[in-house]
């Protein structure tokens, strides 16, 4: 992962070695911070691994990302933000997987967030349903523990759930609010937001997110709209973490920041 995006650079056939976050020190584990007795009592639904359905790198990459995310989170509670350059992308399957292979490293309370109204998708890599979820707790007083399901003894989901036609609810004040009451709740809080040529909404999420990550596609993902997105993200105001490339097959393609 690079916040300058070496993997776009890549794209465009450049290859410069950097990698910004070498040199960083060991994450610090710390013991999980106390939940809400309404969310820790919620029973756990679900037993599914998303990771098996990446590519290896891909696999590769999210690690090297969570274990970013550990580092960040030292000092606060984290809210990170996935989205992609253009619709149809694998978005929310590398979220459910960031969200459990940063579960198994750490006892830390983590709660996948499903903000893709568009198309919600992220509540399937658990196999759970979508039902209640983030749109009623936005149009209603509703507690995050009836709008949460555990698909780990420390991870939760928020489906995006059935409300409809309330596109408009994730640049809300209401937004902002349930977010902040998530970040208070949770370790950490990875949202699944919308593809930016898709839709406005994936920029205010940005920028209440204290990160962003970009997922691209391997032979999909067109270099332009790549660079596009991430300049629109910046310019918007979101800070940029880096992006993580889904569907690549050949070793010789992976970015220098994941190899070996």
């Amino acid at each position: 992962m690079s916040r300058n995006f070496e993997l776009l650079q890549r794209m465009e056939g450049q290859r410069n070695g950097h990698v910004p976050h070498k040199g960083l020190p060991d994450p610090v584990w710390r013991e999980a911070a106390p939940l809400p007795p309404a969310v820790d009592e919620i029973p756990i639904v679900s037993s599914s691994t998303p990771s098996r359905n990446l590519s290896a790198v891909a696999q590769r990459e999210i690690a090297k990302l969570v274990q970013q995310f550990v580092w960040l989170g030292e000092t606060d509670n984290l809210v990170v933000a996935f989205t992609s350059a253009e619709p149809q992308e694998s978005t929310s399957l590398v979220v459910a997987a960031s969200a459990d292979m940063l579960a198994a490293i750490t006892a830390s309370s983590v709660c996948a967030v499903d903000a893709n109204v568009w198309s919600p998708k992220l509540h399937s890599h658990f196999g759970v349903a979508n039902r209640s979820g983030l749109t009623e707790l936005l149009t209603e007083p509703k507690p995050v523990a009836e709008c949460a399901s555990r698909v780990l003894q420390n991870l939760w989901l928020i489906s995006a759930g059935e409300t409809r036609d309330q596109r408009s609810l994730m640049r809300s004040e209401q937004m902002r609010n349930r977010l902040l009451e998530l970040r208070q709740q949770f370790r950490y809080v990875l949202l699944n937001a919308p593809a930016v040529e898709e839709c406005v909404d994936s920029l205010p999420l940005g920028r209440l997110a204290d990160w962003v990550v970009l997922v691209l596609e391997a032979n999909k993902t067109r270099r332009d709209a790549a660079q596009r997105a991430k300049q629109i993200l910046e310019t918007s105001g979101a800070r940029v973490l880096g992006a993580v490339l889904n569907n690549c097959k050949s070793p010789a393609l992976e970015t220098p920041s994941t190899q070996r």
